[in-house]
């Protein structure tokens, strides 16, 4: 079965594992109220940021079509521009996507030399993972830009 026939089979641990990534990146407080709230009306940093995830792994599976990728990242993005991250902290959360999808994988280095299938696929889709980071700085400057224009 192909790794991105794998991650689809199991979406819904990756959203998670990724967004338990993501709220890494916040204080401990913030942590667990992003966790444990799923209100969307008292949390809405939690359902733009799930919305955001699940939309952005789609496009990184499926066509990676620029303005589809950018309407599903801009919330999330937007949110993270307004708060006090560093360019590097509101963008970064996106390169954690590797990391999720590197443990489904379950491809080492060891494994890697001996398979390349499995590899170049997983070389694919990390490659698209940084396309989506850079599309995600994009949106991140515009954002900022209009913050200092206002």
């Amino acid at each position: 079965m192909s790794l991105k026939k794998r991650i689809e089979k199991k979406k819904a641990v990756v959203i998670d594992r990724w967004f338990n990534l993501v709220t890494e990146s916040y204080q401990a407080d913030t942590q667990s109220f992003l966790k444990s709230n799923k209100d969307p009306f008292s949390n809405p940093v939690r359902s733009n940021t799930r919305r955001a995830l699940q939309g952005t792994l789609d496009q990184v599976l499926g066509d990676m079509d620029r303005d589809s990728l950018i309407v599903q990242l801009d919330p999330a993005i937007r949110i993270r521009a307004v708060q006090n991250f560093s360019p590097a902290q509101a963008v970064g959360f996106i390169f954690a996507l590797k990391r999720v999808i590197r443990d489904l994988a379950g491809v080492g280095i060891k494994e890697g030399l001996s398979a390349p299938g499995p590899v170049s696929e997983l070389l694919e889709l990390e490659a698209r993972v940084d396309q989506v980071a850079l599309v995600a700085m994009d949106i991140y400057m515009a954002c900022r830009e209009k913050i200092y224009s206002l």
